[in-house]
This record gives structure tokens, C-alpha cells and sequence, in this order.
């Protein structure tokens, strides 16, 4: 057994949907930030926005 197999099963399977995740996580956090921005500089109300 190699220890690239060791070390990949003593990882959770819950590790692993994070690290698989964090791309899809970052990509949304860019476009809510840019739409807020966008937003709070038209003058929309929080209400608005929904």
C-alpha cells in the first residue's frame, strides 16, 4: 500500500466536501460582494435587493 493511499483514507468523507467545495464557495462570495457593491452604490434598499 502506497502512502498516498494511507494518507487519502484517514481523511473524512466531510474534509473532502470541503476542499471539493471551496472553489464553487469562492466564486459565489466574488459575485455577492459585486452585486452588493452594485447595489449599495444605486441606492437600493436592503428590501430592493430580494
Amino acid at each position: 500500500m502506497s502512502t498516498t493511499t494511507v494518507i487519502a483514507k484517514k481523511q473524512s468523507h466531510f474534509r473532502n466536501g470541503l476542499q471539493d467545495g471551496i472553489g464553487i464557495g469562492i466564486g459565489y462570495l466574488s459575485v455577492a460582494l459585486t452585486f452588493g457593491l452594485l447595489a449599495k452604490s444605486t441606492g437600493l434598499s436592503l428590501g430592493e435587493t430580494y
